[in-house]
Parts: C-alpha cells; structure tokens; sequence
C-alpha cells in the first residue's frame, strides 16, 4: 500500500496486469510489481522510532575496576614478565570477585577489557609524547637563556 501511493505519485506511469509502467527517460521503461511487499514494517521512517542517541547506553566500567585495570596494565609495563592480557585479566578480576572486592556484574567481557587496554595505552602514549615536548622545550629554553646570560657578559666588556 505504501509503495503504491508512492508511485501514484510520480508522473508518467500505467498500471499493466498487476505491474506498474515507468516511463523513465525517453523511451526507457521499468515495469514494478504492486504485490511485492515492501521489507520494512509500517512507520520505519517515523522519528518517533528512531534510536539515536543509545550508543554507549550499555553497562559502563566501574572506579574500582578501573583503578584494578590500570594496576595489572602499569605493573606490566614496569615489569614486562608481569603482562598480563585482557582474558588474564579478567580471571583476576574474578578472583576478586570471589573474595569480595568487587562485584560479579562488575567484571567486564574480555572484548570490554581489550578496548579498554587499546584507549588506556594510547593515552598513556599520547601523555608521555606531550610530557616529551614539554622537557625538550624547556631544555631549548633553558640552554638560550644561559646562551644569552653569557653573551650579554661578552658584550659589557
């Protein structure tokens, strides 16, 4: 019904045995079956139905697994025997779980963890390359403000 009120629409048709005409261009025809059915359901365009906005409206990581998370992952980058991988991780999480510390909702899937692991280190890139820049600059700094100190000295005599 939707898509016949659609066509009835456009200019240029004829309804043949149960197929709809289309004079396109000049000459050229698409023939359009009316008993097709059309595959979304009623009101799919409505903005009523629309669901923007629930990205991320899932189960969030926690304070307390966070801070848990960024102890296995910094205690691996000190000490690179001590790695440990997002499924390591989670079966320490769940030890936790058992002894209390946490709860077991609060234990995330290992795809959770790996994204986790993935945002966490390129921050902690990203930090350590803005920290760089800062102690490069200030090194440049201070070796132009001696540089000029000593040539200001040359200079008086």
């Amino acid at each position: 019904m939707c898509l016949l009120k659609l066509y009835l629409a456009l200019p240029n048709y004829h309804i043949l045995n149960g197929q709809m005409k289309f004079r396109i261009i000049a000459g050229t025809s698409i023939f359009v079956d009316i008993s097709d059915k059309f595959q979304l359901e009623k009101g799919w365009a409505l903005k009523s139905n629309q669901k923007y906005g629930q990205r991320g409206s899932g189960k969030r990581i926690t304070i307390t697994v966070k801070a848990y998370l960024e102890g296995f992952f910094l205690a691996g980058n000190v000490n690179k025997t001590d790695r440990m991988s997002a499924k390591d991780m989670v079966t320490e999480l769940k030890k936790l779980a058992e002894e209390g510390e946490i709860q077991n909702d609060e234990v995330p899937e290992i795809k959770t963890i790996e994204g986790w692991i993935t945002r966490y280190s390129a921050s902690l890139r990203k930090e350590s390359a803005e920290q760089r820049v800062i102690s490069e600059t200030n090194k440049r700094l201070e070796k132009e403000d001696s540089n000029n100190k000593s040539s200001h000295k040359r200079q008086k005599r």
